[in-house]
This record gives C-alpha cells, structure tokens and sequence, in this order.
C-alpha cells in the first residue's frame, strides 16, 4: 500500500529517540497484552490522523497499513487506549518528555543555545462538562467569556532558526477556591439567591446554626450596605467591604466635613504611608474615618498590588479591632493566591528546563507575569535577564524621581535605528531603578509601516542594562512562537478533544497534544527537504 506520511514520519521521530526503550527504563511494557510502545505511538498520532475523539483515532489507527505492518495497530480497542492513557502517571509523562528534551540537546540541529529565550505563557480550553476533574470557572480572553474549563501553564524553547514547546501543567483550584465551589453548590441546593441581601442573611444565619460561621465575610457591591453590615455584626462576624468607584463617603468634622468619591481615594498619591505586605503580593495605606451612607462610620483602606499597580479600596469598622491588620493580609492573600499559583507553576516548568539542559539565557513573557518575586525567582534559576513588556501604572526610580511609563517616555529626545536593524523600527532606552529589582533597561520601540507611519509604540523592560536595544526587542519578539504553537496544536493536534472523567487521561491527551507539535518540529529539523513544509 502506499505509505501515509504522516504515521511513517511519527515512526521515524519514535525510533530516533528510541521511545521504547525509554518506556522499559520507566517500567512500562505491556497493558492487556498489547506493547505500551504502540498504544503511546497511536495517541501521538492524534493529531496526525485528524482524529476528533479517542474513539475516531481507534478507528483511523485501525484503517492505517503503516501502524499495522509496524505495531500491530488493528489489534488495539478504544477501551484499552483509554485505560492506558488514564493509567500511566503525570510524573511518568514528564519524565518520558525529559528523556526526548535531553536527546535533543545533544544533537546540534536541535539543540539550544544561549542565544535563544524560553518563553512562558498560558492558554484556555473550555470545556462543557461540569463534573470534569479539576474543571473550574476560567477566563478565555481570545473569546472575552467565562466558562468551565482548564488553564493550562507552559513553556517553549525558541531562537531565529527553530522553537519547540518543553513542558506543561494544569493550573488546578487551590483549596481555597474548592471550599468557595462547595459553598455555591450548597447555596444552590438551599435555594439561597446570593444576588438578594435578605438571602444571604438567612446563608449566614443557617452557617452560624450549623456551627460553620465563616472567619470573615466579605461585602462588595449592593452587599456593603446596612441589611448585610448590620447581620454580621448581630452575628458576631467579622466582615471588610470593598468600595468600587462611585460610592461616596463623608470625611472630616463640623465644617471641615466634605464628601468624598472613592474614585478619588484610590486614585491619591499616598508617599510616605505605604505598609508592605510582600507575602500577600500587596501594600496597603490607611486612608483614615470617614461616615458611609447607611453604614456609619468606617475606617478606609487602600490596597496596591505589587505586580501590576492595581488598587483595591477596602471598607472596615473603626479599627478598635486588634485583628483588622490581620483580617486585610487574609483577604488579600486569599485575591493573590490563584494567579500566585500560576506563578509558581511557570517557575516549576522553567526549573525543569535548566535541569534537563536547556541552555537560553534569557526568559521572557507577557505583560500580567510582571511581578517583582516572580521575576527575582526567575534570574534565581540561572537567567542571566528577564525580558518583558512594561506595565503603564508602575513607578521606576530615574534621577532620584519616581515616574510612570508616560513620564519617562517624555524625557526621550531621540530614537534611533540600532546598526543593522529593520528600517522600520527605531529605539531609546533608559536606565532605572525597580525596588526588588534594582537597575534595570526600559526599550522603549517604535514600529512603522513600510510607508513610514508610526503603527505601535510600546515599552520592554530588561533586566540586564547591558543587553543591546535590539536584542531585547528580539527576545520579546520570540515570545510568540508559544503562541504559534497553542494555535497549531489547536488546529492540527486536537489539543481540546478530550472527553473523559479521568484526569490522567486528560493530563494524557494535552502532554501527547503538544509532543505531536514537537515530532514534526524535529521531523523537520533533521529532515532539510522538510523544512518549508
């Protein structure tokens, strides 16, 4: 029969790396008679078939004379692929996808050098079934909806001849976040319309009767108001609110007494009265008494993340209370802890890089990773520089000033075209402080059209001052081959068509997604009439 390429050409990327004897090192041989060498090659060629469910590949590898003359493909049922794929281990998958990154630095067509980045990012696949493992309400930004689906973290390895991905993880609900999903799911079954200030009274007053008082409770939007403050403290329950930016309060006394938009509280300079609370990624200022309508007299906070400059106006009782200090860091630690968890997912899968030889000196990612510790582990990992877009709110220390982005832009005279660069990008740069993270490079870049119209302007900051302007650019600019790689392993490698209630299966199904990518990528690399194609 006349070959398929494209089951010969995964054969031949499984035999290069001698995937079979990878899996015996791991202990994994055989699952109901059949090799474990070919269920794993059948899922690898997932995307390769077109296959839409686990279903379909068992038909299409079943149909396939290469998988067949190979590996015995028309013996294997749609059960036992399942099965297999649920059984093996995340920690075995990862450690079969290091056996095949370090074959690949050993080999100069596919290894990495210090002049390529490691690029980190995150992507969403939604997904309709409520009772998915890990399955949580998540953001899909390319759609701006919500919806149930996975998160899912990972990294890739690019320079200006190649890029393939290297590893990933789910961003999974922290405790925290599945105590609040039982909490809704019991509210629902109760009936409690948590849109109704009445209802959530009778919420509290059933927890409380329960013996189940929450620790704290908080109140934003028509929830801070008289009905809900008042319950709370009939019920001996600590509460904080959260201001948005049109309510109003009352501030002073006698005739100094003057009304107050809280818009106009958040957006104050408070210099000089910033409390650090480096653990729950904020600082918090006290803004002092003031009178809320219907409330009474409250004390004012403002909270600003350190990552992105955003801040929050929290709303408390006269602070008498010993533990308002306390109650605050909770509820800011509790907001930080799930993108947090991101974080420290990307620094799992960057660590796993340097351990198997990943040999770029430069990490890069886009602008909501920029957070000072985030950035601090990074270069703690053996980075020599942190290349990232600037965020407009922040402050940076230049000539013993604290200016915003658009501040410092205004003290550039002059953008140059760096030697040898595109005609149509020109660049300035300036050196400043960051606390956390001391000197630093802002790039600031301009891009125009072939006609010489100004199409973008943006700001990169480098940690390493030293690191030439166009180099920088270079290095963001290769940020975007992971997301090259989320849209194929999309369109050709059936990266969201899973259908399962077994995590590992899923965990499965997205791993051996982003292998396919890989597969064609080396296929290509070390096949030079390939490489267009």
């Amino acid at each position: 029969p006349t070959p398929r390429a494209g089951s010969y050409l995964v054969r031949r990327f499984w035999e290069y790396f001698g995937l079979t004897e990878a899996l015996e090192g791991l202990g994994i041989r055989k699952f109901k008679g059949l090799a474990a060498s070919t269920l794993l090659l059948m899922a690898l060629l997932f995307g390769v078939l077109g296959a839409q469910s686990v279903s379909d590949l068992t038909d299409k590898a079943r149909a396939d004379q290469i998988l067949i003359e190979c590996c015995a493909a028309d013996l294997v049922e749609r059960k036992q692929l399942y099965r297999f794929l649920g059984k093996m281990t995340q920690e075995q998958y990862q450690d079969w996808l290091q056996h095949i990154l370090r074959r690949m630095q050993t080999d100069p067509r596919t290894a990495s050098r210090p002049s390529g980045v490691v690029a980190g990012d995150e992507t969403t696949i939604l997904k309709s079934g409520k009772k998915m493992p890990g399955i949580s309400w998540v953001f899909k930004s390319s759609e701006q909806r919500f919806g149930l689906g996975y998160e899912i973290v990972s990294t890739c390895y690019a320079d200006q001849h190649k890029f393939y991905s290297l590893f990933c993880a789910f961003r999974l609900p922290t405790e925290a976040q599945l105590r609040v999903q039982a909490e809704t799911r019991k509210k629902k079954k109760l009936g409690v319309d948590q849109r109704k200030p009445a209802n959530v009274v009778r919420w509290l007053e059933q927890q409380v009767t329960d013996g189940e008082p929450p620790e704290m409770v908080v109140l934003s939007g028509s929830h801070l108001g008289q009905t809900l403050t008042h319950a709370c403290e009939r019920l001996a329950l600590p509460w904080l609110g959260l201001g948005d930016r049109r309510r109003v309060f009352w501030m002073g006394e006698g005739k100094a007494r003057h009304k107050v938009k809280a818009s106009q509280v958040l957006d104050t300079d408070y210099e000089g009265r910033w409390q650090r609370l480096a653990d729950a990624g904020y600082r918090i200022a006290t803004v002092g008494l003031a009178q809320a309508n219907k409330i009474g007299q409250v004390v004012l906070l403002v909270a600003e993340c350190l990552a992105d400059g955003g801040r929050l106006l929290i709303v408390a009782r006269p602070d008498e209370d010993a533990h308002l200090l306390e109650r605050v860091h909770r509820l800011l630690a509790q907001r930080g802890e799930a993108d947090n968890t991101k974080l420290h997912r990307m620094l799992e899968l960057l660590r796993q890089g340097r351990e198997i030889g990943i040999r770029a000196e430069t990490a890069t990612f886009d602008r909501w990773f920029y957070a000072v510790w985030f950035i601090q582990e990074v270069l703690a990992l053996g980075f020599k520089r942190v290349v990232i877009k600037a965020r407009a709110n922040l402050r940076y220390l230049y000539r013993a000033e604290e200016l915003n982005i658009d501040q410092l832009q205004r003290q550039i005279t002059d953008y140059r075209r760096a030697p040898g660069s595109n005609r149509r990008l020109k660049f300035a740069a300036l050196r400043v402080i960051q606390p956390g993270l001391g000197r630093i490079k802002l790039v600031f870049v301009r891009e125009y059209s072939p006609q010489g119209t100004l199409t973008q302007e943006y700001a990169l900051m480098c940690t390493d001052p030293r690191y030439a302007n166009h180099k920088v650019y270079r290095a963001y600019k290769l940020r975007w081959r992971i997301e090259e790689i989320y849209r194929e392993t999309r369109q050709n490698h059936a990266l969201e068509a899973f259908h399962t209630r077994n995590f590992n299966a899923i965990y499965a199904h997205v791993f051996l997604s982003f292998l396919s990518h890989t597969c064609l990528v080396v296929t290509r690399l070390l096949s030079p009439k390939l490489q267009d194609m």
